[in-house]
């Protein structure tokens, strides 16, 4: 089993202020005791999903993206609400042809 406490970090901000930082946010990927230390209960979905979860649906929802645009689109808006998600498709979209030039878009914006 991986050690998971490479994967703690210390923060000092709580409630809206931490679902506002893409880099913290974890969404649904927030344990009920993380929701209730760091103020959350009532601002998330009740919902509890793993990150690779939330990685498959954001990753779906990419592949359901009509054209190059619309995935760009996605790509920012997922960047900008949930960075840790973001990242963690990325390698996904390289071995996508179709996807290349939508990364490509994305990198050097």
């Amino acid at each position: 089993m991986a050690d998971l406490s490479l994967n703690v970090s210390e923060v000092s901000i709580s409630g809206a202020t931490l679902l506002a930082t893409p880099l913290l946010n974890k969404v649904t990927a927030f344990s009920m005791a993380e929701r209730r230390a760091f103020g959350l209960e009532g601002l998330l979905p009740s919902t509890l999903e793993t990150i690779d979860q939330q990685c498959e649906r954001a990753y779906g929802a990419f592949r359901a993206c009509a054209d190059n645009l619309e995935k760009y689109i996605y790509l920012r808006a997922l960047q900008d609400d949930n960075e840790i998600n973001q990242v963690s498709i990325l390698p996904s979209l390289i071995v996508l042809p179709k996807a290349n030039s939508t990364l490509s878009m994305f990198i050097t914006c």
